[in-house]
């Protein structure tokens, strides 16, 4: 039955089957890619509570290995700890995620309506549409976040000597 169904339509090309963006509910489209976003952070963000804990110095958990500060973290402070600035991580990197998936929409969109008369195969026009999209979003996101790392890099020294101070 979805055979014959194909069958009938068999005009309806690629760029048919593209999300239209004039025609997206762009609220509905930004929550859900927000929260998408939110949750791969979530899945990552104990690996940087590691990291952040092993860079601290005078810490102890400089020598240690990856595996052993996290059962360490675990022990002590349990999933909050390591959870802990995810919050201020998350909504810190909202509006960056917005800019993403906004740019790498109407890029796409723009790339298709901007290919539509060359003579090539559709897959192509869509591969095409759908690499410079990437790459725009990918500009657009770096210009969002990289300011924002050069800024709290530099901090990072500066607090790691503040707590070893404070520590000993």
């Amino acid at each position: 039955m979805a055979m014959e169904a194909e069958a009938a339509h068999p005009e309806l090309a690629l760029a048919d089957t593209d999300i239209n963006w004039d025609r997206l509910d762009k609220s509905r489209f930004h929550i859900i890619g927000a929260i998408l976003f939110t949750a791969q952070s979530a899945l990552l963000h104990p690996t940087a509570v590691v990291k952040t804990r092993m860079q601290v110095a005078g810490s102890g958990y400089s020598q240690m290995r990856g595996i052993s500060v996290f059962s360490n973290i675990l022990k002590n402070d349990g999933i909050p700890g390591i959870f802990r600035g995810f919050g201020t991580s998350a909504i810190g990197s909202m509006p960056g995620r917005v800019l993403c998936l906004t740019s790498l929409e109407v890029s796409k969109d723009m790339m298709m309506k901007y290919t539509e008369g060359v003579d090539m195969p559709e897959a192509t026009r869509v591969g095409i549409a759908n690499g410079v999209a990437g790459m725009v979003s990918n500009l657009v996101s770096c210009v969002y976040f990289v300011p924002l790392d050069v800024v709290r890099t530099p901090v990072l020294p500066h607090v790691n000597l503040l707590l070893f101070i404070l520590l000993r």
